[in-house]
């Protein structure tokens, strides 16, 4: 007769406390593994939220894995690259229109800055890299935000392809004389060309909608003719442009949707010339302005007329 093996009731209760513990503790592991910041698409899981951080400014397409040769580092798309920080010692740079037979279509953010600091305000940056030539390629779509920032060059060609610029871009760059934008650009945005303070001469895309605020703040423009197109201004858009002679502004442009303070310590500014009928001025916009010595030209009937009499400037019809 086999004799009954009896456990004590002690040891049962151990045994289901150490198989409950064990459950838990494989379930926190297994909530800690996904929510792990460092879990990529490559692991098989991704959050929506980390889908988000990693999806290029080109388009809607997830990073696949970041890498670098000699001169650059890169994040590799499924059909394209970025360019993530220039790594050479060149002075003259001929940014690669392939690479592992991707196209480069974006510049990333301060991939030519040489510090981290002052990016998305205008702070300059500490460091500030010169170059005799940058060639930009074909396959370059965009430009993303401080990625030219503090740059010294006189002479920078943006090709047909590229369309979109993103913010400070190409801020703080003394030596930039003139720059052509090509008419895929709707958008200049908020401090692309702030600081360059001998840029005299900039063509504007003809499709161009908006200027927002700082873009030409204390550059060396002379003399600008603002596309019809351009329904938007931000703020302090010309600001201390000292240099800054004789504008036109665009017949869209409307008091409304027009920024304060557009021509502020604009010192050398004499003529302003309103296309449409729906832009004006405040003192705000012509503070540090010698309005003895301005002319503002417009249309009868045209808020630049009622501007022009109410701030005592000089007004005629044209």
């Amino acid at each position: 007769m086999k004799k009954k093996i009896i456990i004590p009731i002690s040891i049962v209760v151990l045994i289901i406390i150490f198989i409950v513990s064990f459950s838990m503790c494989s379930s926190s592991n297994s909530q800690d593994y996904y929510e792990n910041d460092d879990f990529s698409e490559t692991d098989g899981f991704t959050e929506d939220n980390e889908i988000e951080d990693n999806i290029s400014s080109v388009g809607n397409e997830t990073l696949q894995y970041p890498s670098e040769n000699d001169e650059w580092k890169y994040d590799v798309y499924e059909t394209y690259i970025t360019l993530k920080k220039y790594k050479g010692n060149s002075k003259t740079v001929n940014i690669p229109s392939e690479i592992e037979n991707k196209p480069v279509k974006s510049i990333g953010s301060k991939c030519f800055n040489k510090d981290d600091q002052g990016v998305y305000n205008d702070t300059p940056p500490l460091k500030e890299p010169e170059f005799t030539s940058i060639n930009i390629p074909d396959s370059i779509e965009v430009i993303e935000s401080a990625a030219f920032k503090g740059v010294q060059i006189s002479k920078l060609i943006i090709p047909k392809s590229v369309y979109f610029i993103d913010e400070y871009a190409f801020a703080y760059n003394d030596k930039l004389e003139n720059i052509i934008l090509p008419n895929s650009i709707t958008v200049i945005k908020q401090g692309t060309f702030m600081n360059c303070t001998n840029l005299s001469s900039i063509q504007l895309p003809d499709n161009l909608e908006e200027i927002q605020g700082g873009a030409f703040e204390a550059t060396g423009l002379e003399n600008l003719v603002m596309p019809d197109s351009v329904a938007k201004c931000g703020d302090q858009v010309f600001a201390y442009c000292s240099k800054l002679k004789s504008i036109t502004l665009s017949e869209s442009l409307i008091t409304d949707t027009n920024g304060s303070e557009m021509f502020e310590k604009c010192s050398s500014l004499t003529e302003i010339h309103f296309s449409g009928l729906e832009a004006g001025l405040n003192e705000y916009d012509l503070n540090g302005v010698n309005i003895d010595n301005l002319t503002i030209y417009g249309k009868s009937g045209s808020k630049a007329a009622t501007s022009a009499t109410r701030l005592g400037i000089k007004f005629v019809l044209e």
